[in-house]
């Protein structure tokens, strides 16, 4: 037998080495040219352009996988649809989209005196809508009446970035409306903001209606307020005793933190609780429970305080805190911390991401965070024994 040459496969390694080593020139080469012609831009070289425009090909592929699963509106898409939502009265709240405001598109109004309240008789279709284009931790929520006819675009828009279907109604009074709805002798008046007014939440989840699911002896009445201060609490408060006067055995009281407004009339928790103590005694409230309300940037500090977001600066409100729960227990009211539940959730949960559950931003309630609110108020009812017990026991 006889070995092959080793003349061809030296000729075939040098084949190889050489078309390598054109390549590497052809390359060079190219990338130096175009140094020279791209002199003054920040694009990089040919080799980044190649690999930047792969990686942004592959990127846009996954976000648009990751869309299919779950769509996120950008500005755009809001922006493309304004002229539709002005015309059908559409409000998107958290939005800086001033142009959509309007007394239509309002949900609140003000009245004689100057109050803020809500207006009568409302039915309107509402969904938060998933989008981080604007705020962190503020989804914005679409409002719009109930039977107001939409464009095939504004439907699928909703369609495509709306995170549920709510109702939000109210009745002849501007009272959101509770369910079940039932007429009772004895009435528990739910007062404050939109905290209060379950904002973002179904009629039927609202911490009234879950009340008056669990109570058939009593008459929950909705008195919250979106946007309210704590002055136009007090007018819905006066409005409602007087027109069940003799009847209200109960109050709860929603004191949101935004409501702490030093150099107002009403803006600090001294100023409320002396005032919310003189109308329980003249109109004879059984029973009196304060609720404080804290934004989760007082509740999860440290997974919502970013720099460059209007939470980061946010005051922390530790001493005013003191002094509501403080007064609140003075006067023999009943007190709970909504930012309390929270951190007993995280512990429970084994993790401080669990409070997010109980929000559906940065200071409204969800409708687990409703029931769990819920949920402690009967039970405080149970551990107090009477009733209607002047002074309650504090709940933690």
């Amino acid at each position: 037998m006889t070995e092959p040459a080793s003349g061809g496969k030296h000729s075939a390694a040098a084949s190889v080495v050489t078309a390598l080593l054109s390549t590497i020139i052809t390359y060079l080469l190219c990338e130096g040219l175009y140094a020279v012609y791209h002199w003054d831009s920040a694009d990089g070289t040919l080799g980044y352009r190649i690999y930047a425009e792969l990686r942004d090909r592959a990127g846009a592929q996954r976000v648009a996988r990751e869309q299919a699963v779950v769509p996120v509106a950008g500005a755009a898409d809001f922006e493309a649809l304004l002229p539709a939502m002005k015309a059908a009265a559409v409000g998107i709240g958290d939005s800086p989209y001033t142009e959509l405001q309007s007394d239509r598109a309002a949900i609140n109004h003000s009245d004689a005196r100057g109050c803020l309240r809500q207006k009568p008789n409302l039915d309107k279709r509402v969904t938060a809508l998933r989008s981080n284009a604007f705020n962190p931790f503020e989804p914005p929520s679409l409002f719009v009446d109930a039977t107001q006819a939409q464009t095939p675009a504004l439907e699928s828009f909703v369609q495509r970035y709306g995170v549920r279907a709510l109702h939000h109604r109210s009745n002849a009074h501007g009272e959101r409306l509770t369910l079940p709805m039932v007429e009772r002798p004895d009435k528990v008046l739910i007062a404050g903001d939109s905290v209060a007014a379950g904002l973002m939440v179904d009629d039927s989840e609202t911490l009234a209606s879950q009340l008056q699911a669990a109570d058939a002896e009593r008459q929950y009445v909705n008195l919250g307020i979106g946007g309210a201060d704590a002055a136009d609490v007090f007018c819905a408060l006066e409005d409602a005793v007087q027109r069940h006067a003799g009847s209200v055995r109960e109050l709860i009281y929603i004191y949101c933190e935004n409501d702490l407004q030093p150099g107002t009339a009403l803006g600090t928790p001294q100023a409320v609780m002396a005032a919310l103590a003189a109308l329980v005694r003249r109109e004879q409230i059984d029973k009196v429970t304060v609720i404080y309300a804290p934004y989760i940037y007082n509740v999860m500090p440290s997974l919502t305080r970013f720099k460059g977001h209007r939470g980061y600066r946010r005051p922390y409100h530790s001493d005013e805190r003191t002094q509501l729960a403080t007064l609140s227990h003075e006067a023999g009211f009943r007190y709970i911390d909504i930012g309390t539940l929270g951190l007993e959730e995280n512990r429970q949960r084994g993790t401080d991401f669990a409070a997010f559950a109980l929000y559906v931003d940065q200071v409204h309630l969800s409708p687990a965070g409703t029931a769990m609110l819920a949920a402690r108020l009967r039970a405080a009812e149970q551990s107090s024994g009477d009733p209607t017990p002047q002074r309650a026991s504090a709940v933690p």
